[in-house]
């Protein structure tokens, strides 16, 4: 994960610039998925099913 605040103008207006990525963390606060705009919905849907409810539940 990255941030970068870019330089204020005259109003004190600034950009900032962020990864896309996001982080899956399970029950217990263990990061268990990282998740990209490359990965398709149904694939993560599947990883998602398998976090909360073991991997008997990903296949469907």
């Amino acid at each position: 994960m990255s941030y970068s605040l870019g330089k204020p103008d005259a109003q004190g207006q600034y950009e900032v610039n962020h990864s896309s990525a996001v982080f899956v963390f399970d029950r217990d606060g263990r990061a268990r998925l990282l998740f990209t705009p490359k990965d398709a919905p149904d694939a993560m849907a599947q990883d998602l099913r398998r976090v909360m409810f073991g991997p008997a539940a990903a296949a469907g």
